[in-house]
C-alpha cells in the first residue's frame, strides 16, 4: 500500500513537491513550518502594498468634489482601477492566509496524543494561536496578528530544526 502525502496532494507550496520524496517525518514537518513562515511574510508584502494602493485612491477621492466633468470622471476611473487592484491584492492576502490555516490544520491533526500528551497540547496551542492570528488579519486586515503568528512560526520552526538527526525518523517513541 502506498502512502499518500497529504502535504503534497494540498499543494501546500509549490517547491515541496519536488522536496518530499524519501524525506523523514522530520524533513516534511520542518517544509512544512517553513511554508508557513513564508506564507505569512507574504501577507505583510500584500498588506503593505493593500496600504500603498489604499492611499492612492484615497487622495484621488480628495479632489472629486472640487472637481466637475471630465476631470471628475477620470479621477472616478483612475480610484476604480485602484480599488480593484486593492480587492485582487486582499483575495490573494486572503488566499494565502488560508493556506497557513489549513497547514496547522493538518500539523495539529497529526498529533499522537498518545505518545507526548503535553507536547501535542502546548503544539495544539501554538497552531491555534496562528490560525487565529491569520483569521484576524483576513477578517479585519491586521497587520499585527501576521506579526504575532509570524514570530510564533518562526519559532516553531527555529526549534523544529534543533532536534538532533538521530531522531529525524522517528515518529512513535512509547
Amino acid at each position: 500500500m502506498v502512502q499518500k502525502n497529504y502535504a503534497a496532494s494540498r499543494g501546500y507550496g509549490g517547491g515541496i513537491q519536488n522536496k518530499i520524496g524519501g524525506a523523514s517525518p522530520h524533513k516534511l514537518t520542518a517544509l512544512l513550518y517553513s511554508e508557513i513562515v513564508k506564507c505569512l511574510k507574504d501577507a505583510l508584502v500584500y498588506l503593505a502594498q493593500i496600504d500603498q494602493y489604499r492611499g492612492i485612491a484615497d487622495k484621488l477621492t480628495e479632489n472629486r468634489d472640487k472637481t466637475f466633468g471630465p476631470a471628475n470622471q477620470s479621477a472616478i476611473m483612475k480610484r476604480a482601477k485602484v480599488m480593484r487592484e486593492v480587492n485582487r491584492l486582499t483575495a490573494i492576502k486572503g488566499d494565502v492566509l488560508t493556506k497557513v490555516n489549513n497547514i496547522t490544520a493538518h500539523l495539529r491533526n497529526t498529533l499522537n496524543d498518545s505518545a507526548y500528551p503535553e507536547l501535542c497540547s502546548d503544539l495544539r496551542k501554538l497552531y491555534a494561536f496562528i490560525e487565529y492570528k491569520s483569521t484576524c488579519c483576513i477578517i479585519r486586515h491586521d497587520e499585527q496578528a501576521v506579526k504575532d503568528a509570524l514570530k510564533i512560526a518562526i519559532e516553531l520552526l527555529n526549534s523544529w530544526n534543533t532536534i538532533p538527526v538521530k531522531y529525524h525518523y522517528v515518529t512513535n517513541s512509547r
